[in-house]
């Protein structure tokens, strides 16, 4: 079918039968009633037909035909969701590396001839619609993204970034895996104050803290805004341990910053204890945690700025 559509191209037929029959080939792998869910993925990895219908798209490309060019590129595009980012590359490459080095005929007769089906001459054309479906891959997956958790476009296009630098370089290993996502929060300098934002931002929308009652908190930085503190320390070697509560009023990367809560009596000297213990309860949880911080200094309104702990221990569960 293949050489069909080529020829009826080079025939110059009607671009509406033309339309038609592209339609049909994108069919082949996808008939009525056909649900890929039932599919073994190792099929979809194997997929002949895809291998035709890549062919064929450069063939439209040569051509310089940018509508059947883009129908067959966002029809391989749905495979994204179904083999998932990584291994939808995976096969991309794969592709490629077949259609760039197939020679025209196999190495041997068969009892059908040694054609080689998938071999395409257009190798000079590989390249740019590679790209191409990169390009709409990313497209597809950071509108998914956007409209999943709510993320602005400099939010989504800054997350797409960072994910480039996992191992998997994919975007779920980020979104759906907290563990990967603090390890990546590690591993980041010092940020411009734009980027910084973003990504207090994005842990919200991400539910990536305290707030979830499905996240175990590991680390200082998941501490939601809003958290109520139970807080004790001393100053230098004095013995007397000084109690109170606070309440979180911004985290971020680098720093959290707390405000103590109404006191009854004298207030606390903060200002002059070194580290923090804080022990705390979310909202939409029935464990207790602690953690020491160490005290970073006074902030604006009154404020108290506090490092970080990667130690977050539970102490009890109710």
């Amino acid at each position: 079918m293949k050489k069909l559509l080529e020829q009826i191209y080079n025939d110059r037929w009607d671009m509406e039968i033309q339309t038609a029959l592209v339609n049909e080939i994108l069919q082949v792998d996808n008939p009525p009633d056909f649900n890929k869910e039932d599919l073994d993925q190792g099929i979809m990895i194997q997929n002949g037909v895809r291998w035709i219908q890549f062919g064929l798209a450069l063939f439209y490309h040569h051509e310089k035909v940018d509508q059947f060019v883009e129908l067959i590129a966002k029809d391989i595009l749905d495979d994204l969701d179904d083999l998932g980012e990584a291994t939808f590359y995976r096969v991309l490459g794969m592709t490629e590396g077949m259609m760039r080095f197939a020679g025209p005929s196999f190495w041997e007769d068969t009892d059908r001839g040694n054609l080689n089906i998938f071999f395409t001459p257009h190798k000079d054309d590989i390249t740019p619609f590679k790209q191409l479906l990169l390009d709409l891959a990313k497209d597809h997956l950071i509108l998914k993204a956007k409209t999943k958790y709510l993320l602005t476009d400099f939010e989504a296009e800054y997350l797409w970034e960072l994910s480039r630098d996992t191992k998997e370089k994919e975007l779920a290993q980020l979104t759906d895996n907290i563990v990967n996502f603090e390890k990546m929060v590690l591993e980041q300098g010092d940020l411009e104050k734009e980027k910084l934002d973003a990504l207090i931002r994005i842990r919200e929308k991400l539910r990536f803290n305290s707030d979830n009652p499905a996240v175990v908190v590991t680390t200082s930085r998941q501490i939601a805004v809003g958290t109520e503190l139970e807080v004790s320390g001393k100053v230098g070697d004095q013995k007397t341990r000084h109690q109170f509560k606070a309440v979180v009023m911004f985290n971020s990367i680098n720093l959290m910053y707390i405000s103590l809560s109404a006191q009854k009596g004298s207030v606390p000297p903060v200002a002059k204890m070194a580290q923090l213990t804080l022990r705390f309860k979310p909202p939409r949880q029935r464990t207790y945690y602690q953690c020491r911080l160490p005290f970073g200094g006074t902030g604006q309104d009154g404020m108290f700025r506090l490092g970080h702990s990667d130690s977050v221990k539970i102490t009890e569960e109710s």
